[in-house]
């Protein structure tokens, strides 16, 4: 009896030793399945428009009159995962919010997504409820690696109010590379935004086509 009930139970192990590994090479399979033609479309939309939400974001936080502004700041990286704009609260993004540090980038410094905003209240300020303009240019293709699925988008940013602290200087105009993750949920994909910097000046030759370029230079 002892003997065969040692090879039931050596029996039931390699069943379940044969599941295991079934379900963990249909898990390896699944991640590694190829992006579609439409994933692709999807997840580079998604992140253009995250990139228009941060846009809006700032514009809001800059209207004298906005309302709920502690509210809406803590909405783009403490909002549900469908809705926020930041993967979290500790994402970092350039320190380019004064006029001066944007004529001799690369800057020195970073700052979580809960202290720029911050920041940005404290020191911009402006009539114009759109003051702040994003002209999304190019996107960079998709990459997938073991960190998940990733892309780009490259933007020129206008920034038309006053930094407080330097009331003479006026925002040039810029060019950033937005980071962004993207996941499926429910079927559907959705990106966040991992991090912003100011654009190499290889990248921006590379991105900028060179009529553009001409003529902001000209202005």
């Amino acid at each position: 009896m002892e003997n065969a009930t040692k090879r039931r139970v050596i029996r039931l192990s390699r069943k379940l030793a044969t599941g295991l590994s079934f379900a963990s090479w249909g898990l390896m399979a699944l991640s590694a399945q190829p992006l579609t033609q439409q994933d692709s479309t999807d997840i580079l939309e998604q992140a253009r428009l995250k990139v228009m939400y941060w846009e809006g974001s700032l514009n809001y936080l800059a209207d004298p009159i906005g309302s709920s502004k502690e509210v809406i700041a803590r909405a783009t990286y403490r909002e549900g995962r469908l809705k926020r704009i930041f993967r979290d609260g500790q994402v970092e993004l350039e320190n380019d919010l004064s006029p001066l540090g944007l004529q001799s980038p690369p800057l020195d410094s970073l700052l979580a997504i809960v202290d720029y905003l911050k920041n940005f209240q404290l020191v911009y300020d402006t009539e114009d409820p759109n003051s702040i303009q994003f002209r999304v240019s190019k996107i960079r293709g998709i990459r997938v690696s073991d960190d998940g699925i990733a892309c780009e988008i490259f933007f020129e940013r206008t920034m038309g109010g006053t930094h407080l602290p330097t009331p003479n200087e006026t925002y040039p105009a810029t060019f950033h590379l937005a980071s962004l993750m993207a996941e499926k949920i429910d079927g559907a994909w959705h990106c966040y935004i991992t991090g912003i910097r100011t654009a190499t000046e290889a990248e921006e030759a590379y991105y900028i086509p060179q009529g553009y370029k001409e003529l902001m230079e000209g202005q």
